[in-house]
């Protein structure tokens, strides 16, 4: 593990410093592409453990993040999400969410709104004002954790995000990206 943390961060080093030479850094991002793509296999794979092989895809986006590879045009990240809500790790989220593209992914446009974003903040909204008319949910402290950790979401993604255009070769995709989005961090408190 830490000769891992030493070489990214001498691939790191060897981006940013123009006197040291990128080759004798190991790109070592097919083998994190190939990786990522047999764990996700390994999802699917009934002998194999879930839960690790969703650990390993992890490591492995996590790494392709680091090396500036757009997971989310790819659809790697897409899938990676969806498994993330199928599996509840939403622990494996925070890193996918500083992917470079991650604000051209979330603003991905959808049937009813200029963006898939704007349409689980808009869910999210209205399911607050719901909860503050007090139409039934309840006031446990799980309940106020997980409605403030989604606020804090929603706030940390919109400042991240802001003021990001929505680039033409992605307008297509919108659809895709509609209620995935939205399904681990609003559906699931509104069902408990």
């Amino acid at each position: 593990m830490l000769a891992l943390i030493v070489v990214v961060l001498l691939a790191i080093s060897a981006g940013c410093s123009p006197g040291l030479s990128s080759s004798m850094v190991p790109d070592k991002t097919l083998e994190h592409w190939k990786s990522f793509k047999n764990a996700m296999k390994g999802i699917k794979n009934a002998h194999t453990s879930s839960s690790k092989s969703l650990q390993k895809a992890n490591f492995a986006i996590n790494m392709l993040i680091l090396h500036d590879e757009d997971v989310f045009t790819e659809s790697i990240g897409r899938k990676f999400v969806e498994k993330i809500i199928i599996y509840d790790k939403p622990e494996y989220l925070p890193f996918v969410l500083l992917a470079p593209n991650v604000c051209d992914f979330l603003n991905l446009p959808t049937p009813r709104f200029k963006s898939a974003f704007v349409h689980a903040d808009s869910h999210y909204s209205d399911w607050m004002e719901r909860r503050n008319c007090g139409s039934g949910y309840g006031d446990s402290s799980d309940i106020d954790d997980n409605i403030s950790n989604m606020h804090n979401f929603f706030t940390k993604v919109k400042d991240r995000c802001a003021g990001v255009s929505l680039p033409s070769r992605l307008r297509k995709l919108g659809k895709i990206f509609c209620a995935v989005f939205a399904l681990y961090q609003i559906l699931k408190y509104t069902s408990d």
